[in-house]
């Protein structure tokens, strides 16, 4: 493993370790940042995708933008976040969400730490949903990643 994946994953184990959801609010931040500051193609990607969450009709999205304190057109990728348009609360979601906007070189890198991504959202998802409990879900998703 290379020096900086290993400095990756050690960063990424204490996130999860002293921060608990950091990981899900650094993804979507990292998301909106580069939709909101990256090339105008990643914006028109984003538009056209059929990933994009649809509202209700019970939904109020119009009072959602009308609360906002920016503007949704220069900072559509942080609206569509505050309007739930779009979710990183899952790994799988995390990785959907970013192949909209990341080539596949890039997206190697979510899981270049051996799988340890994966291992960590399964602790994360134990720690926050089974009152750190493994159950037969996380044993499956932790099965191939050493000292887990």
């Amino acid at each position: 493993m290379r020096e900086w994946d290993k400095a990756w994953m050690l960063s990424m184990l204490q996130l999860f370790c002293l921060h608990g959801l950091a990981f899900e609010c650094l993804c979507a931040d990292l998301w909106a940042a580069c939709v909101d500051f990256g090339p105008e193609n990643l914006r028109q990607t984003v538009m056209k995708s059929r990933l994009l969450k649809r509202q209700d009709d019970d939904s109020n999205v119009v009072d959602t933008v009308a609360e906002l304190d920016y503007d949704p057109a220069k900072q559509f990728g942080e609206f569509l976040i505050e309007a739930r348009m779009v979710s990183f609360q899952t790994l799988p979601n995390i990785r959907k969400y970013f192949k909209l906007i990341f080539d596949k070189a890039q997206m190697k890198s979510l899981d270049a730490a051996g799988g340890y991504i994966s291992a960590l959202a399964a602790v994360r998802n134990i720690l926050t949903h089974k009152a750190g409990r493994a159950d037969g879900s996380f044993v499956s998703q932790s099965k191939n990643i050493p000292g887990v």
